[in-house]
């Protein structure tokens, strides 16, 4: 899904996707930065061209797809990318952590963003590096989450 179809925000400069998220048609790992996001804070150089893969255009961070989200949680100000997952119609998020700030998650907009979310009852799976956490409401339990998350995305990949 293109955000630009979906909603009046744009990525701008923001390119921690880009950075923290393997893209496999791209032949690019987890925490490495892309190529084509290189170009001096500008944003991705083939956002507009046939070579952008199918998994960049489709990709979905929750701050471009919820207006109501204060400026502070652009993932390039946050120091965190969420992105949204849903599994048995319960929404969980996913936080993916920048490496330059591994406390993001922790303090700021990004820690009042996780605990709303728990409050409303959504788990948040906070991926810093190799490092997983799970942070979740009362009542479920790391393990449900995690195959909650797990399920989710098997089905993303098939």
């Amino acid at each position: 899904m293109d955000p630009d179809l979906t909603t009046a925000r744009r990525c701008g400069t923001c390119s921690l996707c880009c950075e923290l998220l393997a893209v496999a048609a791209l032949d690019k790992a987890e925490n490495v930065p892309c190529v084509h996001a290189s170009r001096c804070g500008l944003g991705c150089a083939i956002f507009d061209t046939p070579e952008r893969p199918a998994a960049c255009s489709a990709y979905q961070c929750a701050w471009l797809f919820n207006e109501s989200w204060p400026e502070s949680l652009r993932p390039d100000r946050c120091g965190v990318v969420f992105e949204p997952f849903a599994q048995d119609e319960r929404l969980c998020f996913t936080a993916n952590v920048s490496l330059d700030n591994p406390e993001a998650w922790k303090t700021g907009a990004a820690a009042a963003a996780i605990q709303k979310m728990v409050g409303d009852g959504c788990s948040v799976i906070v991926v810093v590096g190799k490092m997983k956490h799970v942070v979740m409401p009362e009542g479920q339990t790391p393990a449900g989450v995690w195959d909650l998350y797990e399920q989710a995305a098997r089905q993303a990949w098939q």
